[in-house]
């Protein structure tokens, strides 16, 4: 049986009448390289990715003429996927490279659009500027208006989202004049923060600020004990006791300094007027967090189990804690469940989620979902 048969290609003349976006089929190409840390073969290519497999035998030759269309595509879009020559091997073999996968800083082409301010240039130091003409700006805007007046507010919610991250390297682009959702570029970090920050970890005096949401803007007073600033990715972050998140080590919560606003330092009190929790390492919390563990919100605890310890499902062993009595399951603390869902599909099955029954629930009808988009409509 050939590899395209076991992967439940049809028998050559049956394919399916219904033809498979291309974006969806980038995303397949894309998660398919994603997953290999090693350079593969165009064979092994075919298999991963269901359109090229859905060819056939027969097609093998139109789903390699495919590939390298898509291949051309993504190149054009900055996706760096590299031919590689294996030593001993005649065939060639395709890696993406995964150091040099970000996307570009944009930069405006309109007269009056602010400077392009970059960050440090030991971090993304390859990333080059994309031009962004005015045409484009307003075709954003346009689409974003579109969007909204769509009258759904899930789908209002994560435009303006989208909008507030376009405004990192685009300010002018987060509002049109008939916008009605106030989005702006984040304030940079000055030294006054940095300095008033530093005094409060020193006398261990509590800090009072305004913390924006990064999903919705939305501002919240906060006073809280600062435990030590750590960089990730080139932010800094302030690791801090919140108590209007519980008591111990529970309530410990990273806050993203250019999120926080009218930063102030507590003198309601002499100093100390806190005392650090114990056992607190500051180097816990200077560890880059799972998408699915970032955000404001309360956590819940969730337990997956690795049944498959292969490739990348082993690293999921290495998130959480270890569950007694069960060496491959892990239990993770989660605010947002359903990325985590997607989390645990993109491992093919090789990691289940196990509790709680819910979680178990909305895992296996994700599943569902994947599966009825993929499936082949009868000649």
């Amino acid at each position: 049986m050939t590899p395209a048969r076991r992967a439940g290609a049809r028998a050559p003349g049956a394919r399916s009448q219904r033809q498979t976006p291309k974006v969806v089929r980038w995303v397949d190409l894309l998660a398919f390289l994603l997953r290999h840390t090693t350079p593969v073969t165009w064979d092994d290519i075919r298999v991963g990715v269901p359109d090229y497999a859905r060819h056939g035998d027969d097609g093998a030759a139109s789903a390699a003429r495919m590939f390298e269309r898509d291949k051309d595509d993504l190149r054009t879009f900055g996706v760096p996927i590299a031919v590689v020559r294996v030593p001993g091997s005649a065939t060639e073999h395709y890696r993406l490279e995964r150091a040099a996968f970000y996307l570009p800083y944009l930069q405006s082409l309109e007269a009056d659009a602010p400077a392009l301010r970059r960050v440090s240039r030991e971090f993304y130091r390859t990333l080059a500027a994309q031009p962004v003409e005015s045409s484009a700006v307003e075709l954003v805007r346009a689409a974003a208006a579109r969007v909204r007046a769509a009258g759904d507010p899930v789908l209002a919610e994560q435009v303006d989202g989208a909008l507030r991250k376009l405004a990192i390297d685009l300010p002018h682009v987060a509002r049109a004049p008939d916008d009605d959702v106030a989005l702006g570029p984040r304030t940079p970090i000055d030294e006054a923060t940095i300095a008033i920050i530093a005094d409060a970890l020193a006398a261990r005096r509590r800090l009072v600020f305004a913390y924006e949401s990064i999903d919705d803007g939305t501002r919240t007073r906060r006073t809280v004990a600062p435990y030590g600033l750590v960089q990730l990715q080139g932010q800094w972050y302030l690791v801090a006791h919140d108590p209007s998140r519980g008591d111990g080590v529970a309530a410990l919560r990273r806050f993203r300094v250019s999120r926080m606003r009218e930063v102030v330092a507590d003198a309601s009190a002499p100093v100390p007027q806190f005392e650090v929790l114990a056992g607190f390492d500051i180097a816990e919390h200077a560890r880059v967090q799972p998408p699915w563990a970032l955000g404001d919100g309360a956590t819940e605890a969730m337990t997956y189990e690795v049944v498959r310890p292969t490739g990348a499902a082993r690293g999921a062993l290495d998130e959480g804690d270890a569950v007694a009595g069960y060496p491959m399951r892990r239990t993770v603390h989660v605010r947002r469940r359903e990325v985590f869902v997607r989390w645990l599909l993109a491992f093919g099955g090789a990691v289940r989620p196990v509790a709680p029954a819910s979680l178990v629930d909305e895992w296996r009808a994700a599943l569902a979902r994947m599966r009825a988009q993929y499936a082949e409509v009868p000649a």
